[in-house]
């Protein structure tokens, strides 16, 4: 019996037993005696009764619960324990949840599970600021800043109201110029502060380290001189006083942003999702056959780590710099890798791709038109170029053209010019999908059927480095952060035209529209009656403000 099929309660079984018979027990080279062997047999079936009990007694809580268990025992020292965690299975959330009247509404399973932790303190305070502010945090899975509309608006003087009945102070005694007016000699933006005056104004930045690993920083900050000319008008920085405007938020509107100054409203300020190509990824170079296939004709799975050995076992995802071309063998699959040059299937090469991005995606001619060529699922595609080829994607977005002779396409946003496909045998083969309105039909009759749409999409706007080293607010392109993501400015056919009401395209498996729809939801439940809760996606709160200068 190897000694990697030991359990814990074999080993406590066999420390408590006398030494004498541990002596005579009779270990091999990488083996263990017959008699530890035995205990071992008994301990798989304690060490799974230990495991159900905990899980029965996790499954009564919503945050996890830590069971401590013996690591090691040292001789003439201490013994060491280590901590395992386990939390509630989330079929069983809906049922906790309605032994405390508490509605769901978070997509993510994770989310979920801290939104019926923090149900009870929520239905204790509901309505208040900090409420609405920590509820936006959770639901939503990003760094959120609620305003009330109230403070965003110019009134008249009052002699029953401050600042009128005592000295002015702070700001306002250095501004001395009428209420909304704004001081032209300053600039208003948020600084980073190790203690700042509102205990709201608190967030997590999330980022990459040197290896490209995830990294959340908890980051505190404070406007600097409200009073002053807003640096980035529309966001949560801009405090300044305005009229009353009680229309819908829209930060792509002409003129400037809307809806801010609702004295009966209260605007959620919410971090965009960057989509795959956030800043700080790790990168590689790679051959052009980096990626071949199984010479025995199994398939091969290829992600991170195989094509950076020298990157972190956890990495998630890899920037491939370079041409690759995928050979004919075996089934090849390639999983949370970036491409941002050109990836060439060749004929009878077999490639499926798993929320992976290809600037441009080539597809030879296959020997026979039922020969399926690509499949992917949860991609993001420049171009794909395949005028004979025969693909099969879900959850799939193409920013540019879509070039293919046969295609069978499920939940997905083509933004660019599609090709009239030749549905083959079967059924529909584009459905739930935004295809273009000048898209030809040709032997393909499902492009109009009702579950697909021609709305046009509306991608998020992102400020972008210019060559000459400035800035620029403009979609991104591909391989730039934020590259098709979708704006809520996106009409509803799409930001909830999937099978499952999500959105279409690549995005899905993020939850990104579902995460704000189930977050306005929640918000109508938990604010005063006649205060209407707004949202709108802030890209500044994806940077962090920088450090205070000392005056």
């Amino acid at each position: 019996m190897s000694a990697r099929l030991r359990t814990i309660a074999g080993l406590l079984l066999y420390r408590h037993l006398p030494e004498e018979y541990r002596y005579r027990d009779n270990p091999g080279d990488g083996e263990i005696g017959d008699l530890e062997a035995y205990l071992h047999g008994f301990g798989h079936l304690l060490d799974r009764s230990r495991a159900t009990l905990e899980q029965l007694y996790a499954d009564s809580f919503a945050e996890p619960v830590d069971f401590p268990f013996l690591k090691r025992r040292n001789p003439g020292g201490a013994p060491e324990y280590e901590r395992r965690s386990r939390a509630i299975q989330p079929w069983l959330l809906p049922y906790l949840a309605d032994l405390l009247g508490a509605e769901l509404l978070a997509p993510d399973p994770a989310a979920r599970r801290r939104e019926l932790a923090k149900a009870v303190l929520w239905s204790q305070s509901r309505g208040t600021l900090r409420t609405l502010d920590e509820l936006s945090d959770v639901v939503a899975d990003a760094a959120t800043v609620a305003i009330e509309g109230w403070r965003r608006v110019v009134t008249t003087p009052n002699l029953t109201l401050p600042p009128f009945t005592r000295p002015l102070a702070g700001h306002e005694a250095q501004r001395r110029l009428p209420r909304g007016t704004p001081d032209t000699r300053r600039v208003s933006r948020a600084v980073l502060r190790e203690v700042p005056r509102d205990p709201l104004a608190r967030g997590t930045l999330r980022g990459r380290d040197i290896e490209g690993l995830p990294l959340r920083r908890e980051i505190a900050w404070e406007v600097l001189a409200p009073e002053g000319v807003p640096c980035f008008p529309g966001s949560y920085e801009d405090l300044a006083l305005r009229t009353p405007d009680t229309r819908t938020p829209d930060p792509r509107a002409a003129g400037g942003p809307r809806g801010l100054s609702d004295p009966a409203g209260v605007v959620l300020h919410t971090r965009p999702l960057y989509g795959f190509f956030e800043p700080g990824l790790r990168s590689a170079a790679v051959a052009a056959n980096a990626f071949p296939p199984d010479p025995e004709g199994a398939t091969a799975v290829y992600g991170p780590n195989e094509a950076d050995p020298t990157a972190p076992p956890e990495l998630d995802k890899l920037v491939v710099e370079g041409d690759v071309t995928i050979r004919a063998g075996g089934p090849v699959v390639l999983r949370g890798l970036l491409f941002r040059g050109t990836l060439r299937v060749a004929r009878g090469a077999r490639l499926t791709l798993e929320r992976c991005a290809v600037a441009r995606l080539e597809l030879r001619a296959p020997a026979t038109q039922s020969e399926l060529a690509v499949e992917a699922r949860d991609c993001l595609f420049g171009e794909i170029a395949g005028r004979n080829a025969f693909a099969r994607l879900e959850y799939v977005t193409v920013l540019g053209d879509t070039a293919l002779r046969r295609i069978q396409a499920s939940d997905c946003l083509f933004a660019g010019a599609f090709p009239a496909v030749d549905c083959g045998e079967g059924g529909s083969c584009v459905r739930h999908s935004r295809v273009p309105p000048e898209a030809p039909d040709g032997a393909c009759k499902s492009l109009r059927a009702p579950p697909n749409t021609t709305a046009a999409p509306v991608f998020l706007r992102f400020r972008v480095r210019t060559a000459d080293g400035g800035c620029a607010l403009r979609v991104p392109n591909f391989g730039e952060a934020g590259c098709g993501v979708l704006d809520l400015a996106t009409p509803r056919a799409i930001r909830e035209g999937a099978e499952d009401e999500g959105e279409v395209g690549a995005y899905h498996h993020a939850f990104h529209m579902a995460r704000l729809r189930a977050l306005e939801r929640k918000l109508a439940a938990h604010t005063p009656a006649g205060i209407a809760p707004r949202l709108t996606l802030d890209i500044r709160l994806s940077e962090a403000p920088p450090r205070a200068v000392p005056a």
